[in-house]
């Protein structure tokens, strides 16, 4: 099967094989005992999914294989032992009761639970609510919730970060309505301690309707320690159609710290670019970006 960029407001298909190489960047934390149904099943190879790295473990959820074939999968790969590349140590987790795509993963400060944010409401069988939580403790799936803070209860295809030094989970941007006609430029802070979210909009005109967007931790240099934009495209006016989009420039990505927005400056960076993958190691001393289209089309 062949994973096709959708000619949509949500063209991103998410590469799995390079989000599991970037998960050796991070330090394995506790060992955990996971339960032993589907020791060694791969998942289902999916675009779009959302994913998450805690306990010693890569955790992968949901994802699809076209518009109308929706993962619910679960599945967690072990980073504390060795395996070969044709036997990845995977283990097949209780499947959530929806499906979803296009939506961000994080896990809870104690790393006792999972939290996934956005819903994809084009899918036969979309979560009912924008929160969901996963008890890795149990294998079990809590009720999910809509904070009134979400001002777009079907927003989705946005991308975000988790802040070690303080627990908290930054998303922003992405698109809702029909077909995600409209994008969002909303900043998120979810408080994995708390489980509290609050928004606001994003003050910058070239972060403002961020789509296509990549994110990363940065725990070293000038503003720092807060999220950064590496990548993405915004339109003034919050339409998908009928507006030419500018690519955020990489050299001198904005970065939030804080609630306080500052620019972040580079030595050498690469050319502007929708949908990378981004990831940062533990301290956030070091970001990866890899792929990515380098136009709307």
């Amino acid at each position: 099967m062949t994973l096709r960029r959708r000619r949509s407001a949500s063209p991103t298909v998410a590469s799995l094989s390079f989000s599991l190489s970037l998960a050796s960047l991070f330090v394995l934390g506790t060992t955990l005992i996971l339960p032993t149904h589907g020791q060694n099943t791969p998942p289902i190879i999916t675009g779009s999914l959302a994913y998450t790295q805690a306990n010693g473990r890569f955790y992968i959820h949901g994802g699809e294989r076209s518009t109308t074939d929706v993962s619910s999968q679960l599945y967690a790969l072990d980073l504390t032992r060795s395996w070969t590349a044709d036997a990845p140590a995977w283990t097949s987790l209780a499947a959530s009761p929806f499906s979803n795509s296009y939506h961000v993963m994080t896990h809870s400060f104690d790393n006792k639970f999972l939290y996934l944010f956005g819903r994809n409401t084009g899918t036969p069988k979309a979560p009912p609510q924008f929160i969901n939580k996963y008890s890795v403790d149990t294998d079990t799936w809590d009720a999910g919730v809509t904070p009134a803070a979400i001002s777009t209860p079907d927003r989705r295809d946005f991308q975000g970060a988790f802040n070690p030094a303080t627990g908290d989970y930054m998303f922003l941007g992405g698109n809702y309505g029909n077909l995600g006609a409209t994008t969002s430029n909303a900043l998120n802070i979810f408080y994995t301690k708390t489980g509290s979210v609050n928004e606001a909009a994003i003050p910058f005109p070239d972060l403002a309707y961020l789509q296509g967007g990549a994110v990363g931790y940065v725990g070293k240099g000038p503003g720092s320690p807060g999220l950064a934009v590496f990548a993405g495209s915004w339109s003034s006016n919050g339409t998908v159609t009928g507006k030419s989009k500018t690519l955020v420039n990489p050299g001198t990505p904005r970065i939030n710290s804080n609630g306080a927005w500052s620019q972040l400056t580079l030595a050498a960076a690469p050319a502007g670019r929708m949908y990378p993958c981004v990831a940062s190691n533990t301290d956030g001393s070091k970001v990866v970006m890899y792929g990515g289209f380098n136009s709307e089309t």
